[in-house]
């Protein structure tokens, strides 16, 4: 392991001596204390992993192994081939005039369009918890709900789109661990499809009985249940666009009272981080289950109200 005497651990703030027990990040290789690492529950510049300010060892430039951008004179590790400050190719010729070399890359401009934060600050609070702690529990796309959230709060709206939510709106609420809500939309959902699944199985029975019936749109609806039908078809329709414009704010509401919930009943860091990857995230088994599910209950429905009179 590298020397890292007298260089200063994150957390605690003291100097390491030889006789100290290091550990260092499996991500980023920062050392700290091992007491202090397992006191903290993970490395102290987690929210810098995979950004511009990630910590990295500190290299002298009177390193003889250190490479010395000709361009903007940054030292760099041994074996770089690109400057990590400009990014200019180490190993290519200086032009001779100062107005073509080329400045400093500003990588936050870059990162804040693939960061888990989208340009929010990890450290900032969203509902009185750190964005990286939210962005942990809401997993997969958090960058999307993390901004729908902190433009919602800042705003003090309700109103943001989602156009998932607004195409499956059941699967989404059950692939985003909202029970509750599932059964509540699925079954609304279910309800507002019912005139139309009933007229679906009529019609093929219809057909399957007189074939030169399948020349008429609907042949032989009755008024009464046509009307019911446009009824239900409008108020599915309407529905959707509440799910689209409401569903970040109900998913929201369920991270904030998930996390709280996490954070009273999880004192010590580890254990919290653990549970927000557990409960948080996404549930993608559960939806695969939901989709032949419903596949199979639709089929079936559909059989019997177009073939039950023949069983």
């Amino acid at each position: 392991m590298p020397d890292y005497t007298n260089t200063v651990c994150p957390v605690c703030g003291q100097a390491f001596s030889p006789e100290d027990d290091v550990v260092v990040c499996p991500l980023c290789g920062a050392p700290h204390h091992r007491a202090c690492y397992k006191r903290n529950g993970r490395c102290a510049y987690a929210a810098d992993h995979g950004t511009p300010r990630q910590w990295t060892p500190p290299v002298s430039r009177g390193d003889e192994d250190a490479r010395i951008c000709g361009n903007c004179g940054t030292a760099n590790p041994p074996g770089a081939d690109v400057c990590a400050c400009c990014g200019y190719h180490i190993d290519q010729p200086l032009p001779p005039d100062p107005a073509e070399r080329q400045p400093p890359i500003d990588a936050s401009v870059f990162y804040a369009q693939f960061s888990p934060y989208v340009g929010i600050a990890p450290d900032s609070l969203i509902d009185g918890y750190p964005a990286m702690d939210v962005a942990t529990f809401l997993g997969p796309n958090s960058g999307f709900y993390l901004s729908r959230f902190h433009f919602m709060r800042v705003q003090k709206s309700k109103i943001s789109w989602n156009w998932a939510a607004a195409l499956f709106p059941a699967g989404w609420f059950l692939y985003r661990k909202m029970y509750k809500a599932f059964v509540l939309v699925f079954l609304l959902s279910l309800l507002f499809a019912l005139p139309g699944l009933y007229m679906a199985g009529t019609a093929a029975r219809q057909v399957f009985f007189d074939p030169s019936a399948i020349q008429t749109y609907w042949p032989d609806i009755s008024p009464p249940l046509a009307l019911v039908f446009n009824i239900a078809t409008t108020l599915h329709f309407f529905f959707r666009l509440v799910m689209a414009s409401r569903s970040n704010h109900l998913y929201r509401r369920h991270t904030m009272a998930c996390m709280a919930g996490i954070q009273a009943a999880c004192p010590n860091a580890p254990a919290y981080h653990h549970a927000l990857v557990k409960k948080g995230g996404v549930s993608r088994t559960a939806v695969l289950v939901y989709i032949l599910v419903l596949a199979a209950a639709a089929s079936t429905a559909f059989c019997l109200l177009a073939f039950y009179p023949l069983m």
